[in-house]
């Protein structure tokens, strides 16, 4: 079956690969006032370039575009692996390696409805191949239904630095009646040069900072429940000697059926620790039937800046099934970093 599936992977990719993951491979440049480039802006990221007084390049900034939901270890016990071998905390291949998925799995459930962005952590090594060679094909594949919802292919032209970790992402849109499917993340390997899968994800393509709106009923979060942390400031908070439990709960509030989003608002301490396990889970709950509508989680690379406030949305929907429901908004913390919240909000 998995072999049926990469060869699956595989002839779409091929298909596809003229338009779609054309299309997504966009790339914007800027340049400042003495026409030197300033910075290259991609769906997934975006890299920063400074000079000294000749012009000669003096750093480089790279930076993470997108708020990611919920990731895994490449080399974890959340996926599988038909090829390749466990390589530190990631999982590996390389010209010895046979053609086949480096990774499938997890087998996920809480992809949101609507538009979504799967993302991809790697990195690779020097190779003297032609750019047009093909490295790697990354697709969401949908294993209630045995088909792939979207698939991009990665070519060293479309991953010119190596020795770099570098993020991929593939767009790609849920429908309602895929809510609830089981969806697999493949990374499929073609023999070229070593690769290494260090974590892989799904994000979505907005809901962070200015794009998560304005929320219609807010919460202060020194205002309702807690079972860890502090109050500070003007705020609740919670650090590594805090126990990991709800930081807030119970800001509750009856919803009318339709498209909603829930909003936190929260600073970090630190945002470039090497450590990417989860800080927080931003859960909407529904306090009435007993069960998580959705989540989202988040590392310490989610936040922008540190000790700054940065709100992240978390979009929900109500079928008429849950109107008249209480819908509960918790934060719920890992004790990895000092975590503040000031509002939890919905709208």
């Amino acid at each position: 079956m998995r072999h049926l599936k990469c060869a699956l992977v595989v002839a779409a990719a091929t298909a596809l690969l003229a338009t779609a993951a054309q299309a997504q491979q966009k790339t914007t440049y800027s340049y400042d006032a003495q026409g030197q480039l300033a910075a290259a802006k991609k769906i997934e990221a975006e890299t920063t370039y400074a000079y000294d007084l000749a012009g000669n390049r003096t750093a480089l900034g790279y930076r993470q575009l997108y708020p990611v939901m919920e990731s895994w270890e490449g080399g974890g016990g959340y996926l599988g692996h038909e090829v390749g071998y466990a390589d530190g905390d990631g999982w590996a291949a390389n010209t010895s390696t046979a053609a086949g998925l480096m990774t499938y799995g997890p087998w996920v459930t809480n992809v949101p409805v609507g538009d979504n962005l799967a993302v991809w952590k790697m990195t690779r090594a020097p190779s003297t191949l032609a750019s047009t060679q093909r490295v790697v094909v990354l697709s969401v594949f949908d294993t209630n239904q045995l088909d792939i919802i979207a698939t991009r292919t990665i070519t060293l032209a479309d991953w010119p630095v190596a020795s770099r970790s570098e993020y991929f992402t593939l767009p790609f849109n849920l429908p309602a009646s895929r809510k609830g499917h089981y969806l697999e993340f493949y990374t499929s390997y073609t023999p070229s040069t070593s690769v290494k899968v260090e974590r892989l994800g799904f994000a979505l393509p907005t809901l962070n900072g200015p794009q998560a709106g304005v929320a219609t009923t807010n919460w202060e979060a020194e205002s309702v429940s807690h079972y860890t942390g502090f109050a500070e400031a003007d705020g609740w908070a919670a650090n590594t000697s805090s126990a990991g439990s709800f930081l807030t709960a119970g800001a509750a509030i009856v919803l009318p059926a339709g498209d909603h989003a829930a909003l936190w608002t929260l600073m970090i301490d630190n945002n470039t620790s090497a450590d990417e396990g989860t800080v927080v889970r931003l859960e909407v709950y529904d306090a009435t039937q007993g069960d998580v509508i959705t989540d989202r989680t988040l590392t310490r690379q989610a936040w922008a800046l540190t000790m700054q406030y940065q709100t992240f949305g978390v979009p929900f929907a109500l079928d008429s099934s849950r109107v008249g429901h209480t819908i509960e908004f918790r934060t719920v913390f890992w004790p990895r970093a000092y975590v503040r919240v000031d509002k939890i909000g919905a709208r």
